[in-house]
C-alpha cells in the first residue's frame, strides 16, 4: 500500500487509547491496516459478528501480503458449542494460534466470540508440535500415543487432515497446513523416507526432508491428562451442584471425553486439563481494535444470555458456572483503538465523518456525474486491478477531460486530484473530515466481487473424493451381469481343487448363495436405480433375469438407432458460422468478477468453436449448482448477438425465467443489447410489445417460460437456444424443442450429473461439457447434526435476521406443515413466515416463491419440493426438521440452496430429541456432516442423480427399465447395443475355450498384507485392470509404497490376470495343462501374422524352458514346468508380451 494513503488516515503521533466516532467497517480495516504497516506491533481486529470479520479479513488480506493476515473465526451459535463441529473453523482457528507461536507481526481479523474463547496456553501448544526428519528415531508405540492427544484418528485409508494409519513399516499422516498428506516408511525404528502421497491414487510422490505435526483438535490431553482433569471436574460438579438434567448432560460429555470421541465441542472444559488464555496471550503485546463497540458489546450480551437460556432450559446453572471465556470489560481496558458504529457511544473523540459511496452502476453518465460533483473539492483515489476495466475507465476520464495521476510504488498522492493505483485494492469510503474518497471496482463497475488474493484460506483438506462412492458393504444391494440382484454379504477365501481365491459372497432368493471370485469383479456392481422401493431378488437357475435383461435390450435397439439416425441428420445439416470474438466481447467477460474454473474455461473454448462452425451445435452443459453454467450461457449468447443473431433462452418455471432475466438484463444492458422477458406474469402489453419486437429484431435476447414456444413467437433472426433443464419440460414443449434445434444452435444446461459410462458412449453423438471442479472463493456450508432444540431453532432464525438474510425450514408433510409453522411464529413472533409445498397448485406456489426472493418474508417453511435451481443469495440458514429421513443426495441438494452467496451459510440438520437413530440414517447425517466442501455433491450425490442424468438423456420413460436392471447393467446393454448400432456388420464374439478361464494359482490376497475389505476389493479391481507388463509392475511399485513387501504368491497372481488378457489380445483358443508342461494354441489368422524369427530370438532370450513350434498353421508356445513352483507364469506372461508388438 502507497505510504502517502497511510498519512491521510494517521496521525504522525498516535496516543492509545484512541476513539473514533460514527466509522464504518471499510474506513476502519483501512485503519487499521495502516497503522500494521506503520508500527511495529502485531494487531487483533475484533468485530461484532463473524460475518462482518469474515469481510474484514477478506479486505485486509487484499491489501496486505496475504501471509500477514490471519482469521480466526468461532462460531457465535450456542449450538456450535455444544454439538460436534467438523471442518474450517476449527482448522482456521488451529492454523492461527500455531503461526502466532513463530512470533511474526500479524493482523488477525476475530470476531467478538472469537476475541473472548479460551483456549489452552501457548507454552501447551509449542511444546505438543514436533517435527520428524530423516535423523530422527521413532517410537512408533510414543508417535501414535502423541498423535491421538493432538486429536489425530486412525483410519486404514488415509484422505483427510487429522488421519493416521500405519501397515507394516508404513506410517500414513495428514498433517494440518499440508496440502497432501505424508508417508514414513521405516526401516527398524529408523527413517527410510519422507514423502507426499496421493490421495487420490495413494501412491508416494516427491521426497521432503522434514514435517511439521501440529496438532488437529482444541482440546489436548492423553489418559494421564484425563484422569487429573476427571478429579478437578468431579470436585466442580460437588461444588456447584448441578440439576439432574444437566448432570445427564455432564455425564454424555464425562464419557465423550473418556472415549476421545467428538472433543471439538467440549473446549469449555478445557480449563479442567491445563491452564488456558486467549487469543490476545499469544500475541506479544497487540495493538486491539475493537470495530463497533455499541454492536460488540451487544454481542457479548446477547452470548452470556444464549448460554443462561440454554442453562434455564436444563434447570440449572453449571454451564454459566464453567465460565469458559474472557469478561468483556477485561477485552475492552486492553483495546488500543475503539470505534462507534451507528450509535453513538463516545463522549469525546476524533471525527472523520465517513460514508460509503453508492454504487456508480457501470454507467458512464453517472460515473462522470459523480467525478464533477467531487472533483477538486476531494482527493480521489481510484483502485483497479483488472486491466480491460482499467482501459476502459481511462479511455472515459480522457473522453471527458479528466486529468489523473498513476501512483506506482512510493509516489505521493496527489490532493485535489484523480489518483488511479493500478492493481492495488481498497475499500470504498468517503471522509468528509479527510477531504478523501477511494472507490474500487466494486464500487464503479458495479460487479459484487471484489478481486481478491484469497477469500477463506481453507487449511482443512478433505480431499477425499467419495469417488469410491461404489464401495461395498455388507447387506447392499448389488447386481450381476449373468445372474442378476442379490445382497453382498462380504468377502471369502475358500479353496477348491487345491487353488486358494478371495471370492465375494452374494445372497440371492431363497436364501441361495453365489461366490464371485473377486478377479471377476468387473462383473459385478453395487446396485443402483434411485428411489427404487422393495427391490426383489433374483433366483438362481431361473430364466427370469435373462428375460428381463433381454426385454431392456430390445427396447435400447430403438433408442440405439434414433440416437445414431439423429447424430446422423445433425451432421448432415448447416447450421450459421458466428464471427470470431469482438473487442465488446472481451469487455463483457472482463464483467465476470470471478475467476472462470478450468472448466468452465473448456466449455467456453469448445462452445465458441463449434458457434464458429458451420455444424449445428447441440451442447449439454452439466454441472452442479452454483458452477457457473449461467456465465457460459451468457459469453454464447453475447456472442450470438454480436454476429446480429436473436437469441432465447427456455426456463421451466416463471421463478427462474425472472432470475435469469435479472441476470441477462444486469450483464447486458450497457452493451446496448435489449433483453426482454416472456412469462404469465408479464402484462398483455409487455407480451405484446415483446412479440413485436422479436419480429422487427429489436428485440436480442428474450428470456420466458414455454410461452417462448407457442405459435405465436416469431424471430427476425434466432441464431442460439438455450434451454435451462430441459428434462423439466412435458413431452409436447419438449418436440417442439425439437423441431427448433434442427436448425439453430442449442445449449442446454443441466445441474444433474451425467453417468461416466454414458459420457463415453455417446462420444460422438452428443457434445458434452461437463463442470466438476468447484468455484473458489466460496465457504463451505457450515453443518451440524443434533437433536431438534427449539432454543438452537430460535437461535439460528433471529442470528439469520440480524444479519438481514433468510432462512429455509423444511418440514417435509403437508398435513401438517401449518401447524409447525403457526409453532414457529409463536417461537420467534417478529419473523415473517410462509409456507410452501407440493400440494398447491404451480402458480401459487411460484407466487409465494417470487414473494420471499422479493424479501416480502424472513422464512420459507418448505417440503422438498421447492425446487434446487432458484438463487436466493440472502437465504443463508437451512433446518432440517426431520433430516434422518431423507436420503443422501436429498440432503446435499437441500443443502446446495444455501450458501449462494459470500456470506458464511449454515445447515442445521435435526432429528428427534431422544430418538435413536438407524446406523444408515446416522451414516448418511455423518457423510454429508464432514463433506461439508463445496461441490462435494458431485461425490455424494453422484449414484442418486446419475440415474436421473441418465433419463435425461435417454428419455424418462427409461427409469422403469433402469430399475428392473440397474443402471449400471442398463448401461452396459446401451454399451453394446450402440457399439452394434454403429458397427452392423461386425462378427458376433466367439465364446472361450474353458481352458482360458481356469485358474491356474492362487488368487487371493492376504489378510497379514491388506486387512481392510474395501482396500482388498480395490486391489483385485486394479489387478483385473491390468493390461500390459508395464502397468503391472506400476502396480507393484504402489503396492511396495502403500503396503510394503508382497508374497510370491500375490505376484504370481498379477501375472497370471495379465496371461489371461494377452490370451486375448494374442488369440489363443486353449490352454493344454500337464503336470510338466504349459502349452499355448494360438489361432492360424494369427499365427500367420507373427514373426518366427522374432519370436525364437526373444524365446532364446528370456528362458530356456519356453519351447516354440508350428503345427497345422498354428504357433504353439510351450513351457516347462520346474517343481511345485508357479514361476512359469510369470516367464510366460512377459514372455507374451514381448512378442505382442512384434
Amino acid at each position: 500500500m502507497n505510504d502517502s494513503i497511510s498519512s491521510k488516515l494517521l496521525d504522525k503521533d498516535l496516543h492509545y487509547p484512541i476513539y473514533l466516532k460514527n466509522q464504518n467497517m471499510n474506513f476502519m480495516i483501512t485503519h487499521a491496516v495502516c497503522n500494521f504497516l506503520k508500527s511495529d506491533k502485531s494487531m487483533l481486529c475484533v468485530l461484532p459478528t463473524l460475518y462482518e470479520a469474515e469481510r474484514a479479513y477478506s479486505m485486509a488480506s487484499q491489501m496486505l501480503d496475504e501471509n500477514n493476515v490471519l482469521f480466526f473465526p468461532a462460531d457465535e451459535l450456542l449450538a456450535a458449542q455444544m454439538i460436534d463441529v467438523e471442518g474450517d473453523f476449527k482448522y482456521e482457528r488451529i492454523n492461527t494460534l500455531i503461526s502466532l507461536l513463530d512470533g511474526k507481526r500479524y493482523l488477525v481479523l476475530t470476531n467478538l466470540t472469537g476475541a473472548v474463547k479460551l483456549n489452552h496456553t501457548h507454552t501447551l501448544w509449542n511444546d505438543l508440535i514436533f517435527k520428524v526428519d530423516k535423523k530422527s528415531i521413532i517410537d512408533e508405540k510414543k508417535l501414535y500415543s502423541t498423535l491421538n492427544r493432538m486429536g489425530y484418528h486412525f483410519s486404514y485409508t488415509v484422505t483427510k487432515t487429522g488421519e493416521y494409519s500405519h501397515r507394516g513399516s508404513i506410517i500414513d499422516i495428514f498433517p494440518l497446513n499440508y496440502s497432501s498428506p505424508i508417508r514414513i516408511d521405516l526401516f527398524g525404528d529408523e527413517i527410510d523416507t519422507i514423502k507426499y502421497f496421493d490421495v487420490e491414487t495413494q501412491r508416494s510422490q516427491e521426497a521432503l526432508d522434514e514435517v511439521k505435526i501440529a496438532p488437529v483438535s482444541e482440546l489436548l490431553y492423553n489418559d494421564d491428562d484425563l484422569e487429573e482433569a476427571l478429579k478437578k471436574l468431579n470436585q466442580f460438579i460437588y461444588d456447584t451442584k448441578p440439576t439432574e438434567f444437566e448432570k445427564e448432560k455432564i455425564d454424555k460429555d464425562i464419557e465423550n471425553l473418556s472415549t476421545h470421541n467428538h472433543v471439538d465441542n467440549l473446549t469449555r472444559y478445557a480449563r479442567f486439563f491445563s491452564p488456558v488464555e486467549s487469543i490476545m496471550d499469544f500475541m506479544n503485546d497487540p495493538l486491539i481494535y475493537i470495530i463497533d463497540y455499541k454492536k460488540c458489546e451487544d454481542t457479548y450480551q446477547r452470548m452470556i444470555k444464549d448460554i443462561k437460556d440454554y442453562s434455564d432450559n436444563l434447570e440449572g446453572h453449571f454451564l454459566f458456572d464453567l465460565n469458559y471465556f474472557v469478561k468483556f470489560e477485561d477485552l475492552i481496558t486492553q483495546a488500543a483503538v475503539l470505534s462507534e458504529g451507528v450509535v453513538n457511544v463516545f463522549n469525546n473523540g476524533t471525527e472523520y465523518e465517513v460514508s460509503i459511496p453508492d454504487d456508480l452502476k457501470a454507467n458512464e453518465e453517472v460515473i462522470i456525474k459523480y467525478l464533477n460533483q467531487n472533483y477538486k473539492k476531494y482527493t480521489i483515489i481510484i483502485t483497479i486491478q483488472n486491466q480491460i476495466r482499467f482501459e476502459h475507465l481511462e479511455q472515459t476520464l480522457l473522453d471527458n477531460h479528466f486529468s489523473y495521476e498513476m501512483i506506482r510504488n512510493d509516489k505521493a498522492i496527489a490532493d485535489g486530484k484523480i489518483n488511479i493505483l493500478l492493481n492495488d485494492y481498497l475499500p470504498s469510503f468517503k471522509s468528509n473530515a479527510l477531504k478523501l474518497i477511494v472507490l474500487n471496482e466494486a464500487t464503479l463497475f458495479n460487479i459484487k466481487y471484489e478481486p481478491r488474493k484469497t477469500k477463506y484460506k481453507s487449511v482443512y483438506k478433505n480431499t477425499s473424493k467419495i469417488s469410491h462412492y461404489d464401495e461395498l458393504e455388507i447387506g447392499d444391494y448389488v447386481v450381476h451381469f449373468d445372474y442378476g440382484i442379490g445382497i453382498y454379504k462380504g468377502l471369502q477365501m475358500l479353496e477348491t481343487s487345491g487353488i486358494k481365491r478371495d471370492y465375494i459372497k452374494v445372497e440371492y432368493d431363497n436364501g441361495d448363495n453365489l461366490y464371485v471370485p473377486l478377479e471377476q469383479i468387473s462383473s459385478l456392481e453395487k446396485y443402483n436405480a434411485g428411489d427404487a422401493k422393495n427391490i426383489k431378488l433374483s433366483s438362481l437357475g431361473t430364466k427370469k433375469w435373462s428375460q428381463a435383461k433381454e426385454k431392456v435390450r430390445r427396447k435400447l435397439q430403438d433408442i440405439s438407432q434414433g440416437l445414431i439416425k439423429l447424430y446422423a441428420n445433425r451432421s448432415a445439416s448447416v447450421g450459421y458460422a458466428f464471427a470470431p470474438d469482438t473487442p465488446d466481447q472481451v469487455l463483457f467477460e472482463a464483467d465476470f468478477g470471478y475467476e472462470l474454473t478450468p472448466d468452465q474455461k473448456k466449455a467456453i473454448i469448445e462452445i465458441k468453436r463449434e458457434m464458429e462452425s458451420n455444424r449445428v451445435m447441440d451442447r449439454l452443459v452439466c454441472g452442479d449448482v452454483g458452477y457457473g453454467k449461467t456465465e457460459i450461457a451468457l459469453r454464447a449468447a453475447f456472442k450470438a448477438v454480436e454476429s446480429g443473431k436473436q437469441v432465447a433462452v427456455l426456463a421451466p418455471t416463471t421463478i427462474l425465467s425472472r432470475q435469469h432475466y435479472y441476470t441477462f438484463k444486469n450483464r447486458m444492458e450497457r452493451f446496448g443489447i435489449r433483453v426482454d422477458l416472456l412469462n404469465r406474469l408479464q402484462k398483455t402489453s409487455q407480451i405484446k410489445a415483446t412479440k413485436e419486437g422479436l419480429l422487427s429484431g429489436e428485440v436480442d435476447v428474450v428470456i420466458g417460460t414455454h410461452k417462448l414456444l407457442g405459435k405465436d413467437i416469431k424471430y427476425k433472426d434466432l441464431g442460439l437456444l438455450i434451454i435451462d433443464e430441459e428434462q423439466r419440460f412435458g413431452v409436447t414443449q419438449k418436440e417442439k424443442i425439437k423441431e427448433i434445434k434442427l436448425n439453430v444452435d442449442t445449449i442446454t444446461l443441466s445441474a444433474t450429473p451425467i453417468p461416466r459410462t454414458l459420457q463415453m458412449s455417446m462420444m460422438g453423438i452428443k457434445t458434452l461439457s461437463m463442470l466438476e471442479t468447484p468455484p473458489k472463493n466460496r465457504y463451505p456450508v457450515q453443518t451440524y447434526v443434533l437433536e431438534r432444540n427449539e432454543l438452537i431453532i430460535k437461535d439460528a432464525i433471529e442470528r439469520e435476521m440480524t444479519r438481514h438474510g433468510q432462512v429455509f425450514y423444511m418440514y417435509n408433510f403437508k398435513d401438517t406443515i401449518y401447524d409447525v409453522a403457526h409453532h414457529l411464529q409463536a417461537l420467534v413472533p417478529d419473523c415473517r413466515i410462509c409456507v410452501g409445498h407440493g400440494g398447491m397448485d404451480k402458480e401459487e406456489l411460484e407466487g409465494i416463491i417470487t414473494d420471499f426472493i422479493d424479501k416480502k418474508y424472513d422464512m420459507l417453511v418448505c417440503t422438498t419440493i421447492i425446487e434446487t435451481g432458484i438463487d436466493i443469495p440472502d437465504a443463508n440458514t437451512l433446518i432440517v426438521h426431520d433430516a434422518n429421513r431423507l436420503g443422501l443426495s436429498q440432503l446435499y441438494q437441500l443443502r446446495g440452496r444455501v450458501g449462494r452467496s459470500d456470506k458464511i451459510a449454515y445447515a442445521y440438520l435435526m432429528y428427534e430429541p431422544n430418538y435413536i437413530l438407524t446406523e444408515q440414517a446416522l451414516k448418511r447425517l455423518d457423510t454429508i456432516k464432514e463433506f461439508n466442501e463445496l461441490g462435494s455433491g458431485f461425490k455424494i450425490a453422484m449414484r442418486d442423480l446419475s440415474i436421473r442424468g441418465a433419463g435425461d438423456i435417454l428419455g424418462d420413460e427409461q427409469s422403469g427399465f433402469i430399475e428392473t436392471v440397474g443402471l449400471e447393467t442398463y448401461l452396459h446393454l446401451l454399451d453394446e447395443e450402440l457399439h452394434r448400432a454403429k458397427n452392423p456388420y461386425e462378427a458376433p464374439k466367439e465364446k472361450k475355450d474353458p481352458s482360458l478361464t481356469k485358474a491356474y494359482a492362487n488368487r487371493f490376497i492376504s489378510s497379514d498384507y491388506i486387512n481392510n475389505e474395501d482396500v482388498k476389493i480395490e486391489i483385485h479391481k486394479r489387478i483385473a485392470k491390468i493390461e500390459r507388463l508395464n502397468e503391472l509392475h506400476d502396480l507393484q511399485t504402489e503396492l511396495l509404497d502403500r503396503f510394503g513387501k508382497y508374497d510370491s504368491e500375490l505376484d504370481i497372481y498379477m501375472h497370471e490376470m495379465l496371461l489371461n488378457k494377452l490370451c486375448d489380445k494374442l488369440e489363443i483358443k486353449k490352454i493344454l495343462d500337464t503336470k510338466s508342461q504349459m502349452i499355448l494354441f494360438m489361432s492360424q489368422a494369427m499365427s500367420s501374422k507373427m514373426d518366427g524369427n522374432k519370436m525364437f530370438e526373444l524365446a532364446n532370450k528370456l528362458s530356456e524352458n519356453i519351447v516354440l513350434n508350428y503345427y497345422n498353421r498354428q504357433i504353439e508356445i510351450t513351457i516347462n514346468k520346474i517343481g511345485d513352483s508357479k514361476n512359469y507364469l510369470i516367464t510366460l506372461s512377459t514372455f507374451l508380451d514381448m512378442i505382442l508388438d512384434k
